[in-house]
């Protein structure tokens, strides 16, 4: 069961923004469960588990995270040939994080698997990112004076700007602080700049369970859409949102996906559609033992009780969802005409 998520939609919604955006997002689908622990014909009320969200694993492949997006060799990364797929989160089996000095912080190698990095991919990968921070943070000596390179040497800023307003239009609590990943093509035209995504991780966001996005209005970080970097958020978007040429640049890109993938009716569609798919009453396989003729949600909702605690059905969590969203867009628009008029 969700316990963030009484909808079970939150992930599915935002990976499908994400794709409209343009860029990639695991693609997900709602199945349900059963486990069948004593061999005998299947029974829904001891070996049903409930919904759950199939969803892709990210990985370096062709239909996913392509770190291979074209095959032309002259255009092959010098300093990461392979490509890399790197993530800000907790550690998973077999990692111990690889620190970045320059940022005082560690992150973890997806791609190559961090017990399979060379230390030479690893040394390669540290002094890339120390360098990417020397580019961002003001100089210690002068304050005002950044070295010779920018972000955008280092970065693919399209992709950095979608990942940073979808985890503010849904005020996704993992936001700068954990769930992060990023990947360095090996090939294209981007080959060798750092890309934000794939998004992962939505359960609590959206006026989640959590409660603490339960207020439409209001920054992810607290009181400025700057990061608190006391409490362990990655470094690297203070530094960003500092630069007033990347304030600039992350306001227009958020005007340009309000008129396309995220307009209100765009958003609305794709809630809908999971809402009817989890509502439609299913067929009932033959010779199942105990099931009844409903839909996914509510027989999810007979088994995990607990997990629907608003007390509310999926119909009235939606409208919900939808109630919140259309205030959190108006909210954004205007802190964004805001800081673009401050900016002129």
């Amino acid at each position: 069961p969700s316990l963030k998520d009484p909808s079970l939609i939150r992930n599915a919604l935002m990976y499908a923004l994400s794709r409209d955006c343009g860029q990639y997002a695991p693609r997900t689908a709602f199945v349900e469960v059963f486990l069948n622990s004593n061999g005998k014909m299947l029974d829904m009320r001891s070996d049903y588990l409930g919904v759950y969200t199939l969803t892709e694993k990210i990985e370096a492949s062709a239909g996913r995270v392509s770190l291979f997006p074209e095959s032309d060799e002259d255009a092959r990364s010098k300093l990461f040939p392979e490509g890399v797929i790197f993530k800000y989160d907790r550690p998973g089996p077999g990692q111990f994080g690889v620190p970045l000095s320059e940022f005082e912080r560690s992150v973890y190698l997806v791609e190559p698997r961090e017990e399979k990095a060379t230390y030479q991919q690893v040394a390669v990968f540290q002094r890339h990112m120390d360098q990417f921070a020397k580019a961002i943070k003001p100089s210690p000596k002068d304050s005002a004076k950044l070295t010779h390179k920018s972000y955008q040497d280092f970065i693919d800023p399209e992709s950095w700007h979608t990942w940073l307003w979808l985890g503010e239009l849904s005020r996704d609590v993992d936001l700068y602080r954990a769930s992060s990943y990023f990947h360095i093509p090996a090939t294209g035209p981007q080959a060798g700049l750092i890309k934000a995504g794939p998004v992962w991780d939505f359960d609590r966001s959206i006026n989640s369970l959590d409660k603490r996005n339960k207020n439409p209005e209001g920054w992810t970080a607290g009181d400025s859409w700057l990061p608190n970097l006391d409490k362990g958020e990655a470094p690297w978007w203070w530094f960003l949102l500092e630069n007033p040429d990347f304030r600039k640049e992350h306001c227009l890109h958020w005007q340009k996906l309000r008129e396309g993938p995220l307009k209100l009716e765009n958003i609305f569609s794709h809630l809908d559609a999971f809402e009817g798919e989890l509502l439609r009453v299913n067929h009932v396989p033959e010779g199942m033992v105990g099931v009844f003729p409903t839909s996914p949600f509510v027989r999810n909702s007979k088994k995990w009780p607990g997990s629907v605690t608003r007390g509310q059905g999926l119909e009235a969590e939606v409208q919900s969802m939808k109630t919140w969203l259309e205030h959190r867009l108006l909210w954004l628009d205007g802190q964004v005409a805001q800081v673009l008029k401050d900016l002129d």
